[in-house]
């Protein structure tokens, strides 16, 4: 059974179970097969497993920063409220688990339609992959941004956004990438060049506009452009 994960669709399997000398392009699903010697094959792989592990580590550390040595910098220097708890600690970890479970079945069945939903509406399974599952698995998380920065609170929203986008890039791939190399699945961390570009560009233009802590209507703009001439060349692949 192939694994995949609707929130980070640019990561792909590379190889098959009869050979693990095959490289594939990291469009979603991948667009064709180039065979690669067996060595250089074996290289990307030990590489990109080698790489989750240390993106893995790094997380961790990122959490131990944020929450543990230095928390205060995350707080925004704003007194936090007493809420009195609407749920017991048991209660909540019930309520987890069940969404947890609930999430998983339905996005078993999601990614699974990605095929037929692409040859029906004549889109690529790239633009699906990259733009129509993030906006619909994140939809949440994009509503509560925009709420809290409606009220002013910035420090909130982009905590939302980009935390999402740091959670994803240090910790769901490369875990990701382990688990497939604990089932005998040839995960692979090989971007092919535009995805790679798309991302590089992603990184320098978020952190250029949260640079200087200020916001205003014209770098949401930009924001907004960037991400749309981004779509529009997923949608326009074959």
């Amino acid at each position: 059974m192939q694994v995949q994960k609707p929130s980070i669709p640019a990561l792909a399997p590379h190889g098959s179970h009869r050979s693990s000398c095959l490289a594939l392009s990291t469009d979603t699903p991948p667009k064709k097969v180039t065979a690669l010697p067996c060595a250089a094959a074996l290289q990307i792989l030990l590489l990109s497993r080698l790489t989750a592990v240390v993106l893995l580590l790094v997380y961790g550390g990122y959490l131990v920063f944020q929450l543990g040595t230095h928390h205060d910098i995350f707080s925004g220097g704003e007194e936090e409220e007493d809420h009195e708890a609407l749920l017991t600690l048991t209660m909540a970890g019930v309520w987890l688990a069940g969404i947890t479970v609930l999430v998983a079945f339905m996005s078993e069945y999601l990614t699974g339609s990605i095929e037929a939903v692409s040859s029906q509406w004549g889109l690529s399974r790239s633009f699906l992959g990259f733009i129509v599952l993030p906006i619909a698995g994140n939809a949440c998380e994009h509503i509560t941004a925009v709420f809290v920065a409606a009220k002013n609170k910035m420090d909130l929203s982009l905590g939302v956004a980009i935390g999402s986008s740091v959670q994803i890039g240090l910790f769901a791939i490369p875990f990701v990438t382990i688990v497939g190399w604990i089932l005998g699945h040839p995960f692979s961390l090989g971007f092919d060049p535009f995805a790679a570009l798309v991302l590089l560009l992603s990184v320098m233009h978020s952190a250029h506009m949260i640079n200087d802590a200020e916001s205003h209507w014209l770098e949401g703009l930009q924001l907004v452009v960037t991400y749309f001439i981004i779509a529009v060349a997923y949608a326009l692949s074959s």
